[in-house]
């Protein structure tokens, strides 16, 4: 976050550049009313990811085992008890773009294509109804196979390489939480962590990390 509350600042070609002093206005980042420069400024893509179908899951069970280290417990409690079955489909990986970062909402506004002040409920059910959300299954399925070292999974390929991945996830009440899994490599083991965030919250995720959205229907690529 900034410390100066009088800047209001706005993406241009993926950096944050000063725009105008208001005073007593404390913004970080204000999305541009045209969806194709959100998009690309926000995101880049990366590849696409051709998934089968996954099977249905309890929730407890998600995110342990082999590859996987810290599991936030506030899964368990923020998510529904089971994850449903996944059709198949094609995921996509997306680079964030912002320096100064941005927060779960204005991802998905950038994936949406929709105006900055569509309210949280209607951003959650447009995720739901254009199927860009993951279930956890799918993504331990995406785990296992870049730890297989398949080529074109996920982002990176080095074993020594480490990154995050974001994912719109559907929490326990029929609205959106975010999850993040990092990945942790030492010559001796890799491991990966995970947690979880709420749509509104206002953490900031930076340039770096990985956005992974399934049926993706636009492209910065």
């Amino acid at each position: 976050m900034f410390n100066d509350d009088n800047i209001v600042r706005r993406v241009v070609g993926g950096l944050l550049d000063p725009l105008v002093r208001i005073g007593g206005a404390a913004a970080a980042f204000v999305l541009p009313p045209d969806p194709t420069i959100i998009f690309s400024s926000v995101l880049a893509f990366v590849r696409s990811i051709e998934q089968n179908e996954i099977a249905s899951k309890t929730t407890s069970t998600c995110l342990v085992g082999e590859h996987w280290g810290y599991r936030d417990s506030d899964i368990d409690r923020k998510l529904p008890t089971k994850q449903l079955l996944q059709a198949a489909g094609s995921i996509g990986v997306y680079r964030l773009q912002v320096v100064n970062g941005v927060t779960p909402r204005e991802m998905a506004i950038a994936v949406l294509g929709v105006a900055p002040d569509m309210p949280d409920d209607q951003l959650a059910e447009t995720l739901r109804k254009k199927g860009h959300m993951l279930t956890l299954p799918a993504l331990e399925d995406l785990v296992e196979r870049r730890e297989g070292r398949e080529d074109g999974c996920l982002a990176e390929m080095g074993e020594y390489d480490e990154h995050s991945y974001l994912a719109f996830v559907e929490d326990n009440g029929g609205g959106v939480a975010l999850i993040f899994l990092h990945r942790i490599a030492m010559r001796w083991a890799t491991t990966w962590q995970s947690r979880i965030g709420a749509f509104d919250d206002s953490d900031r995720w930076f340039s770096g990390n990985y956005l992974l959205v399934r049926n993706p229907d636009v492209s910065a690529g």
